[in-house]
Formats: structure tokens, C-alpha cells, sequence
């Protein structure tokens, strides 16, 4: 049997210790990759020192600036040379066992574009974040599964933050659209345009990933869980991506259910819950009507080129 290579990337922001402490869960484990690559948004708390010093193993891409997190996830994923590549925000910890699980998953389905590991709370590690999801592109409500699968791969609509893409699939879809999606939804929209070229998404049920996100205090009462947006810039883009992606992926009646029912009703329902919850209220809301505006009415991107040429190199 074939031995591919594997790369493993991240993508940093002023989460030096986080990404030491993932760095090393990667290094435990009972298969290390081949390659490992963090692309550094502009740290300021000494990342890429870190680096040097304590991982000389690591090939750092130091940008200048904050490249936000689908362009930065491309320059990781275009820059490795591994057949499979594992990319992960800086956010997390693997089990011992999530590499190889992930790998052996990628082996053995040859038609998946991407695997994701289920993903469990950082500080409550028996609870589960993420088991699969579900975007349904009539309402525009993404559904997170938080059981954990009977079978040892299932297959899920797309997966968040961390997940084992296959990177010849770069070469005909290309990677994420940083234009159109700099901000929310990118991973789903590449989700949906692998599976339009005729590749699956999946969960390997074995393997395990850790997420240091705050624990929900509450279940909302639209959507998969808490509400979280907490700035006027992340509203927009929330709002904005959300009708872009029904534009490009919703058809039919489900496109007409959502654009004259769905998404005026969680338009309102969502600026609601900005003006009362997030940190700067009004400011928020306005933002999140207003990026929804603009998602329904600029023109729509053409999906990117590919992100890889026919031999693998970056194009």
C-alpha cells in the first residue's frame, strides 16, 4: 500500500502558548507528520521567537500583516508538499491518536475532499462540540451533531477549524475564497464546491480533537448553539456571507424559500440578539443588517482558480 505524506498546518494569532501546547499533542503522537508549517498572522506576543527557539523543526511563514483566516489556511495548505494536510487553527489539541485516525480515514475513502475529527470541548474533553453538521440551504441554519457517530466514518456537509483536506483537490477547485468569504462560511463554501466536483466531506469517529472554546451557557433558540458575535466587523461578515452562500449553492425553491422568507425572518431574529448580547450592541446590529444588504445585492465572485497547478506546485 501506498505511503503518502502528510503535512500538518496552523494558522496563529497572539496564541503563542495555545500553539506550543498544540504543537506538542501533534509531536505525541503515534504519527507525527512529515511536515509542519504555521502560517503567523502578525503575532505580537512573540510567536514566531517561540518558534525558532523551542521548534526549529517548523517552517514558519511570518506575514506582515493579519491575512485573516482563509487566506492565511491557503498559504499553509499551498506551501506543504504532503499528499494529506492537516490543517488547524491555533485553538486546539489532538489525542494521540487524531493523525493517524484522519490519515487512515483519507486512505481508506478515496473520493473524500476533506475529514474532520470530532472535536470535544477543551475543558469539559467528554462533551462534544462537533460530530458532523448540517447546513440547510432553505433556512441558512448550519445544525451541529454533538452525538458521537455509530460508524467509524460518516459523512458531514463541512467541518470548522480543524480537518484533513486531500491536496489534489487544490487542483480543481482551488483553496478557500478569501474574496468572497474573508470572514465566515468559507469552509462551508468549499465544502460545497468539492462535493459539486464530485468529492464527499466526512467525520472519523476515532479521531479526537480538543477545541478551546467557552462552554454554551445556553442553547439559542435559532441556529446550533449560543450566539456569539461580539464586534461590528464579525456581525457584517456573519450576515454578508451567510446570503453569498445561499447565492452560489442554494437552487430552486430552496433559493427562493430563503431569500423571500428565511433570511429576512433571521436577518431581524439575529440584529435582535447583536443590539442586546454583543459587546457593542447597536453598533453590532446595524453592522449585521447591513452586511446582509450587501450580501444580497453586490455582484457575485466567480469561485476562485485553482489553488495548485497539475504538478502540485502553488499556481
Amino acid at each position: 500500500m501506498r505511503d503518502y505524506k502528510t503535512s500538518f498546518t496552523i494558522v496563529s494569532y497572539n496564541r503563542r502558548d495555545q500553539v506550543k501546547g498544540l504543537l506538542q499533542s501533534v509531536l505525541a503522537g503515534d504519527k507525527v507528520p512529515d511536515e509542519l508549517i504555521v502560517v503567523d498572522n502578525a503575532s505580537s506576543d512573540d510567536t514566531v521567537a517561540m518558534l525558532a527557539r523551542e521548534f526549529p523543526q517548523v517552517r514558519v511563514i511570518a506575514n506582515r500583516e493579519n491575512l485573516m483566516g482563509s487566506m492565511a489556511v491557503n498559504q499553509g495548505i499551498a506551501a506543504a508538499t504532503g499528499d494529506f494536510v492537516f490543517a488547524s487553527a491555533d485553538d486546539n489539541v489532538v489525542d494521540t491518536a487524531c493523525v493517524r485516525e484522519l490519515y487512515d480515514a483519507m486512505v481508506a475513502h478515496p473520493d473524500a475532499a476533506l475529514i474532520a475529527p470530532v472535536m470535544y470541548f477543551y475543558d469539559a474533553p467528554d462533551r462534544v462540540w462537533f460530530a458532523g453538521c448540517d447546513v440547510d440551504m432553505t433556512t441558512g441554519l448550519t445544525r451541529f451533531f454533538t452525538e458521537i457517530p455509530k460508524e467509524k466514518v460518516v459523512e458531514t456537509t463541512c467541518a470548522p477549524n480543524c480537518y484533513m483536506v486531500r491536496r489534489d483537490v487544490l487542483k480543481a477547485i482551488g483553496g478557500q475564497d478569501v474574496a468572497t468569504f474573508p470572514f465566515h462560511h468559507e469552509e462551508a463554501d468549499w465544502s460545497f464546491r468539492a462535493s459539486e466536483a464530485g468529492f464527499k466531506n466526512y467525520v472519523a469517529r476515532d479521531a479526537r480533537e480538543f477545541h478551546r472554546t467557552p462552554l454554551p451557557k445556553y442553547r439559542s433558540p435559532i441556529g446550533s448553539g449560543d450566539f456569539s458575535i461580539d464586534d461590528p466587523k464579525r456581525a457584517y461578515y456573519h450576515a454578508r456571507s451567510r446570503a453569498l452562500l445561499a447565492r452560489r449553492h442554494a437552487h430552486g425553491l430552496s433559493k427562493l424559500a430563503f431569500f423571500s422568507v428565511f433570511f429576512p425572518l433571521t436577518v431581524v431574529a439575529y440584529a435582535a440578539i447583536c443590539a442586546v448580547e454583543s459587546k457593542q450592541h447597536v453598533r453590532t446590529s446595524l453592522a449585521f443588517l447591513r452586511g446582509a444588504f450587501d450580501g444580497c445585492m453586490m455582484k457575485l465572485p466567480a469561485p476562485p482558480p485553482p489553488l495548485l497547478k497539475s504538478d502540485g506546485t502553488p499556481a
